[in-house]
């Protein structure tokens, strides 16, 4: 069984065609929370594009920090998680998720960096303060940064190392997270080529603090083929153990009515069996099974 959230840079949900491919995206992850990025809507659209998207779900947006349209809309099943916001701006919502069957909680920051470096000063300050606030407890970030951290996150452009990485870098080693367990696409922004000139670059992530990590091992981050928007859908699943049901222990009375039967469990009693006091009881009675189901005649 696994528990999924969702979010994805969808480049404008005000046609009806990226509407429709959220609503896949989410049906088909089986989500029960999902966050939009770069959502591009309106303050007099953003009820009816929310109704039309998310249905029955709740939702709330940082469209009051965002004069030019709203960039991050988060909307959640209430009968799977509880969403508590914390703080926003315009570029980063931060918000504590409870998961309801399992009674857990986390906080989780979803992020849509601006493009210009400067700009994002405001976010890496965003993220060092949110990190005081939240005294280690586990803390997972997703979003589209809107920068490389290495080299290697691309297939084009620049091979020095920018103000703005090293900016983001800092900002990562001062809080403190690191990249969950993570699989498929790895260049998650591709830009279409002009001519015989594109680009592959990696500027989505899903990262944890030690907190996070420790608590959710198992947790990965799925990042899918591209579909209708240039950046690539991240799907964060999180598999929940099925709880061990303890069973009682049984026992046949009638095995107590063998005229050896005392005779026996003294025999097997005997032995000596090093270990831990349930692993000797363990380990004794596993050896009564043969004598007792299968006496000698």
């Amino acid at each position: 069984m696994t528990m999924s959230i969702g979010c994805w840079n969808v480049r404008g949900s005000n046609l009806r065609p990226k509407q429709e491919e959220i609503k896949n995206v989410i049906k088909s992850n089986n989500l029960s929370l999902f966050a939009i990025l770069e959502s591009q809507v309106r303050f007099n659209k953003l009820q009816m594009t929310c109704n039309k998207v998310f249905g029955n779900w709740m939702w709330i947006s940082n469209q009051d920090m965002c004069p030019k349209g709203t960039r991050i809309i988060i909307g959640w099943d209430p009968d799977e998680v509880g969403v508590m916001p914390l703080d926003a701006n315009s570029q980063v919502m931060h918000c504590q998720i409870l998961f309801l069957k399992e009674n857990k909680r986390i906080f989780c920051s979803f992020v849509y960096a601006c493009n210009y470096y400067i700009d994002r000063r405001k976010l890496w300050d965003s993220l060092e303060k949110h990190n005081c606030s939240i005294n280690s407890a586990p803390w997972l970030i997703a979003g589209d940064f809107n920068v490389t951290m290495e080299l290697v996150d691309s297939m084009a452009g620049n091979s020095k190392i920018s103000r703005g990485m090293v900016e983001f870098n800092e900002c990562i080693n001062r809080i403190e997270v690191q990249y969950i367990n993570r699989n498929r696409l790895h260049y998650t922004w591709n830009q279409r080529p002009k001519g015989i000139h594109g680009a592959l670059k990696k500027l989505d992530r899903v990262l944890g603090n030690f907190k996070f990590i420790e608590d959710y091992p198992n947790v990965f981050a799925n990042f899918q083929p591209y579909r209708n928007s240039d950046h690539s859908p991240m799907i964060i699943k999180f598999p929940i153990k099925k709880k061990f049901r303890i069973r009682s222990f049984k026992f046949v009375n009638s095995l107590t009515l063998l005229d050896d039967f005392l005779p026996i469990v003294a025999n097997v009693w005997k032995y000596e069996i090093e270990g831990f006091g349930m692993y000797r009881l363990c380990q004794k009675l596993k050896l009564l099974k043969k004598p007792l189901l299968n006496p000698k005649p």
